[in-house]
């Protein structure tokens, strides 16, 4: 549904942007275990990224090919209409989030 990839889609650049953001606040570690936990707070991070990012690809995928379709109107006549321009900013945004 559009409210789930646009849901999906905020949802991973929030998620990106507050790693980010934490990345940028990290003081440099003194210790081991605050290195070892910082690591492992980071590889969490990462794994629910690549998660969300797979779940944007998808759906996003699936509205491009959705947007490709021939449209009917309700007697089941070809309307003419043009998604170009949504199917292409539809693939530039899942090209940001695979760069």
């Amino acid at each position: 549904s559009p409210d789930l990839r646009h849901f999906l889609l905020a949802q991973y650049f929030e998620e990106t942007s507050v790693v980010f953001e934490s990345l940028l606040k990290y003081s440099p570690v003194e210790d081991l275990d605050t290195a070892s936990s910082t690591l492992k707070d980071l590889e969490e991070d990462q794994g629910n990224i690549d998660i969300l990012e797979q779940e944007v690809l998808k759906e996003g995928e699936k509205l491009a090919d959705i947007l490709s379709m021939p449209v009917k109107d309700a007697l089941g006549r070809d309307v003419q209409v043009n998604y170009e321009a949504d199917i292409l900013n539809v693939h530039e945004l899942l090209n940001a989030v695979c760069s």
